[in-house]
C-alpha cells in the first residue's frame, strides 16, 4: 500500500535528535518533507499516520513521531547515536601528524620554487629587477657534491646596480628569491633589440653578511654571497619551448636518481643537450659580462653564455598561501583532529562514517547516482565526487546545498575558480530555489 510505503520511506529520513527520538516539524515542513519523497498525497499520508498514531500534534501543530512511531526507526539509524564523535574520542599525539607536516613543508618549498620556474626578465627593469654582476668568481658552478664547490662567492656591481644589490642585502624568508640565472635566453625584435630575458638555469642566492665598499678610483662595490645548491632548478618554461616533448619524461629521467634534485654543474649539459642549442658551448667560467645586441634580422631567440643574478618579488596569493601553510603546519594535533585532513592525512585515519543515514530529497530532478552521491556526503565526514563534464556535478552540488538547508545546516561552498561556483549560482536561479 501506499501509506506502508510512505512510512518506510519516512522513517528513514526523519530527522532525530541525540536521544534517537524523532524531532518536532511544523506541518508544512512535514508536507514538504513527504512531497520530497516522491508521495503523492501528503495530505492524506500525515492523516493516515496520524491515525495510526504514528505521529502526533501538539497545540501548535507540530508533529513528533510517537512512542510507536520512534519504534519504527530502522536499527541501523540508532547505532551511533549517542556516541560523541571519533575525532574527540581519539587524542592524537605528535607522530600522527609528522608525515602531514613532512608533506606540508615539502609543499610550501614548492610554492616558493614555482615562483621562479617560469620567469622573463625585461630590460625596463635592469638594475632594478636584474643585473649582470660585474665581477664573479669564474668557478662559481660546482656539482652539489664536490669537496671544493664554494659555498661563498663575492659579486662585484655597478653604481646603477644598487637597487638590485640592496634587495640581495635586505632580502627576508618567505619575501622574495634571488638568483643566478645561466646561461640566458634572450629573444630579439626584428631590430636586433632584446625584449625580454629568460634564466634557463636557477640558483637561489643569500646576503652573507658582508659588504666592500667602492673606492675613489674603483667604484664598483661587493658583497658576498651564499650559494644554495642543493635547490637549484631550471625553467619549465624554457624547457617546454625549447625541447622536444616527446623526450620530455626521459630528459626528468636522465636528470639524476632523485628527480626533485636537479645538480646544476651535472644536470645543466644534459638539459641543454636534448634543447635546440644541442649543438652550442656553454662554459660558466668564461661567462660573458654583458648582452650584446643581436647581428641577425627579424624577430628570433639566442641562447648567451652569461650568468645574470634576478630577483623575483612573491606574489601576495603566494605568501597568503605560504602563510597559512605555515599556520596549518603549526596547528596542535587536537585541532587538525577537527578538520577534513584528519580523514586523509592522519597516520591513523579517522573513520569517515557518520552514522547519520538519510535518503535525500530530490530538489532537482536526479539520477540514482547523484542520490546516492548526496546521500553518501550526509553518512561521510568527507566524500569525493567524481566524474566528466556534463555527468551532473553540479546538479548533484546544488541538491547537496539544497538538502544541507533543508535541514538547518550550514554550507559553504568554496571552488579552486570562479566558473563552478558560476555555475552554482546560475543554476540555483534558474530553478528559482533562491539559496
Amino acid at each position: 500500500m501506499q501509506e506502508e510505503e510512505a512510512l518506510r520511506r519516512l522513517v528513514e529520513v526523519w530527522e532525530l535528535d541525540s536521544q534517537g527520538k524523532g524531532c518536532e516539524y511544523s506541518f508544512l515542513d512535514l508536507k514538504r518533507l513527504i512531497q520530497g519523497l516522491r508521495i503523492d498525497n501528503p495530505n492524506g499520508i500525515i492523516n493516515y499516520l496520524t491515525n495510526q498514531k504514528i505521529i502526533d500534534n501538539d497545540m501548535l501543530g507540530n508533529y513528533t513521531l510517537t512512542d510507536k512511531g520512534n519504534s519504527l526507526i530502522p536499527a541501523h539509524r540508532l547505532k551511533n547515536l549517542g556516541n560523541t564523535d571519533s575525532a574527540t574520542k581519539i587524542v592524537s599525539s605528535a607522530s600522527d601528524w609528522s608525515d602531514f607536516r613532512q608533506l606540508l613543508a615539502y609543499y610550501i618549498e614548492c610554492v616558493k620554487s614555482q615562483e621562479i620556474k617560469e620567469f622573463h626578465l625585461y630590460p625596463g627593469r635592469a638594475g632594478v629587477s636584474f643585473c649582470i654582476p660585474e665581477s664573479i668568481n669564474p668557478l662559481w658552478l660546482k656539482a652539489i657534491d664536490s669537496p671544493d664547490k664554494e659555498e661563498r662567492i663575492a659579486l662585484g656591481f655597478r653604481p646603477s646596480e644598487q637597487a638590485m644589490m640592496n634587495a640581495i642585502i635586505q632580502q627576508k624568508d618567505g619575501e622574495g628569491s634571488v638568483c643566478i640565472g645561466y646561461p640566458v635566453e634572450v629573444k630579439f625584435d626584428d631590430k636586433g633589440s632584446a625584449t625580454h630575458y629568460t634564466p634557463v638555469a636557477l640558483l637561489p642566492v643569500r646576503y652573507a653578511g658582508s659588504l666592500v665598499s667602492g673606492t675613489r678610483f674603483n667604484s664598483r662595490q661587493e658583497i658576498e654571497v651564499s650559494l644554495d645548491y642543493s635547490h637549484a632548478s631550471f625553467n619549465y618554461e624554457w624547457v617546454n619551448r625549447n625541447c622536444e616533448m616527446e623526450f620530455f619524461e626521459e630528459i626528468i629521467e636522465s636528470l639524476g636518481d632523485d628527480k626533485n634534485d636537479f645538480d646544476m654543474a651535472k644536470d645543466l649539459p644534459t638539459l641543454l643537450s636534448y634543447s635546440k642549442y644541442r649543438d652550442q658551448d656553454f662554459d660558466p667560467m668564461t661567462a660573458l659580462q654583458a648582452l650584446p645586441r643581436s647581428s641577425r634580422k627579424g624577430m628570433h631567440y639566442e641562447l648567451r653564455n652569461t650568468v645574470m643574478l634576478f630577483r623575483v618579488p612573491d606574489s601576495i596569493y603566494t605568501r597568503n598561501l605560504i602563510r597559512e601553510l605555515e599556520i596549518i603546519s603549526k596547528a596542535d594535533p587536537a585541532e587538525l583532529d577537527k578538520t577534513a585532513l584528519a580523514y586523509i592525512y592522519r597516520e591513523r585515519p579517522l573513520a569517515n562514517g557518520t552514522g547519520s543515514d538519510c535518503i535525500p530529497i530530490p530538489v532537482l530532478d536526479s539520477n540514482k547516482e547523484q542520490l546516492e552521491a548526496v546521500a553518501t556526503a550526509f553518512s561521510s565526514h568527507i566524500s569525493v565526487v567524481q566524474g566528466p563534464p556534463g555527468t551532473g556535478k553540479s546538479q548533484m552540488a546544488l541538491n547537496l546545498v539544497a538538502n544541507c538547508i533543508y535541514r538547518d545546516k550550514s554550507v559553504v561552498f568554496s571552488t579552486k575558480n570562479n566558473a563552478a561556483l558560476d555555475a552554482i549560482n546560475i543554476r540555483q536561479k534558474r530553478e528559482g530555489l533562491n539559496l
